[in-house]
């Protein structure tokens, strides 16, 4: 969300979601200071705190997670094993790479909606 549900600017780096008996509300963080009784700089701190659990969260996922093992285990296996082609390489890496790529992403989803979030808050490695 890029835009304020409280004065309706829209086009903001960041807003704060509240969740209130209404449903979750987006301000900005001018509107949010006003709403949440605390300064700029404590909300920045908040948020700050905030994505940092959610990347911890995500990372712990992603690393055992299934698709990252198999494309590690992957990768190992080709580099000890035969000389291949390029080609020969890529036909038997991208399918298991883009498993491993659209898992991440579904992770990072799910973890970035918990903490209302948006996805680009959190990169993995």
């Amino acid at each position: 969300m890029n835009t304020c549900d409280c004065c309706g600017r829209t086009d903001l780096k960041c807003t704060v979601a509240f969740d209130t008996d209404d449903g979750i509300v987006y301000y900005g963080r001018t509107c949010a200071t006003s709403w949440y009784k605390k300064s700029t700089k404590e909300i920045n701190t908040e948020l700050k705190a905030i994505k940092e659990q959610a990347y911890q969260e995500a990372n712990a996922l992603w690393q055992p997670d299934s698709a990252r093992i198999e494309y590690r285990d992957l990768l190992a296996r080709l580099n000890d094993g035969p000389t291949m082609s390029f080609t020969e390489r890529m036909e038997i890496v991208e399918p298991v790479s883009k498993r491993a790529s659209e898992r991440k992403k579904e992770i990072i989803a799910q973890v970035a909606s918990k903490y209302f979030l948006q996805p680009t808050d959190i990169y993995l490695h």
